[in-house]
């Protein structure tokens, strides 16, 4: 799973895009930051999790046995539990995916735990986890052409200012196909009992 940024681009990727040959490894350092860096920008404005990421969510809990769903941007989710969100202090019950759940389709279905669901509302902690292999081309350039152009502009100063004013045409057009294209459940022929929008990094407006 990527557990990190530089699981997405390796340094010697981003090396290379910057026309840095040989083994001079003096700026790693900082195109590891860049690195980081463009992907928690490709995350904001995809509203996506690329590299893991542990989200806590308080949810009502879902009506009889029917599931809990967790929208996402995500190739998946691990680790989920839950308990009661007026007992801070109670042991989280482990939860698992519903068998009907497939990664990449949007979201993901919670079974009922084996002693069904808490009469009050819940929190929720999960991760959202994407394998390195299962980011798209298109973003992991976005990534590479992000860090060479904050390489390159490293030691400029003023400029027109504004989100995107001087980002590469070419990075908007390697990650338009996955901006605002959220999957719905009706569409997808699922129910809607109960539902949390795991839209990590989303940015105000």
């Amino acid at each position: 799973m990527a557990r990190n940024a530089l699981e997405i681009v390796p340094i010697i990727e981003a090396r290379s895009a910057m026309r840095l040959v040989g083994d001079d490894a003096q700026h790693d350092a900082l195109i590891a930051r860049y690195i980081v860096g463009a992907v928690e920008w490709v995350e904001r404005l995809c509203r996506i999790g690329i590299v893991d990421t542990p989200l806590s969510e308080t949810v009502g809990a879902p009506a009889g046995d029917e599931p809990l769903v967790i929208r996402h941007r995500s190739h998946a989710i691990r680790d989920v539990s839950a308990r009661p969100s007026d007992e801070p202090l109670a042991t989280p019950m482990a939860l698992s995916l519903a068998p009907a759940t497939e990664a990449g389709k949007g979201f993901s279905l919670i079974a009922m735990p084996a002693g069904g669901w808490p009469n009050s509302s819940m929190r929720v902690d999960y991760t959202l986890t994407t394998p390195a292999d299962a980011v798209p081309g298109a973003i992991r350039t976005a990534i590479i052409l992000l860090c060479r152009d904050m390489y390159d502009m490293r030691e400029e100063v003023g400029g027109s200012g504004g989100v995107g004013s001087g980002r590469p045409w070419a990075v908007y057009a390697m990650i338009a196909p996955y901006r605002d294209n959220r999957l719905t459940l009706e569409d997808a022929g699922w129910p809607t009992p109960a539902t949390l929008d795991a839209f990590p990094l989303t940015p105000e407006g």
